[in-house]
């Protein structure tokens, strides 16, 4: 018989940011149009901006500019930083319920946590802006501290934090790179 409460043995949930708490993906395509103008190209809708989000600012620079010279993308992803850093929360919104969902799991004392490949400064702003940073234990965004996901190093990091071991953990996110990291 299936367990009517799934979240029983569970210490700590575990959450990806953009696309999965957040919907920023409104944000991040202005981002990418800024770039793709700046470079006299055609802009992308944000449909066609979500496949290309997931692996890092380096990996969307060079996917939106249809590159795999990396070198080139990282020529041209301070124009996409810049421009996102100063617009990072214009579109960008809680996805319905997540607010509450993350309340309640506190409620039940399942800890909470937050971890994303967007810098750690930039994570913090977003966070606080949106009204999710009361809501988590911990914000880990990309520093010299921890690697980023799929690295798993930050995961650990919270594992010891909590005491949790794998089978009391949660990992929700939306990309491959949140498979790995789990």
């Amino acid at each position: 018989m299936p367990n009517p409460n799934p979240l029983i043995g569970i210490k700590l949930a575990v959450f990806d940011l953009d696309g999965t708490l957040v919907d920023a993906f409104g944000d991040i395509t202005n981002a990418v149009n800024h770039l793709l103008a700046h470079e006299g190209l055609q802009p992308l809708t944000v449909e066609q901006v979500k496949p290309l989000v997931g692996e890092g600012a380096g990996m969307l620079v060079a996917r939106a500019l249809g590159t795999t010279d990396m070198s080139l993308a990282a020529a041209k992803m301070p124009i996409l930083i810049e421009y996102y850093r100063r617009n990072p929360t214009q579109e960008a919104k809680p996805y319905d319920g997540a607010l509450e969902m993350l309340r309640a799991l506190r409620q039940r004392g399942i800890r909470t946590a937050m971890v994303t490949n967007k810098p750690q400064p930039l994570t913090d702003h977003i966070m606080k802006v949106l009204g999710l940073a009361p809501e988590m234990d911990w914000i880990i965004g990309e520093s010299d501290r921890i690697p980023r996901k799929p690295a798993p190093e930050a995961m650990r990091y919270l594992m010891g934090e909590v005491g949790a071991r794998p089978e009391e953990v949660v990992m929700v996110g939306d990309s491959h790179v949140d498979v790995e990291f789990a």
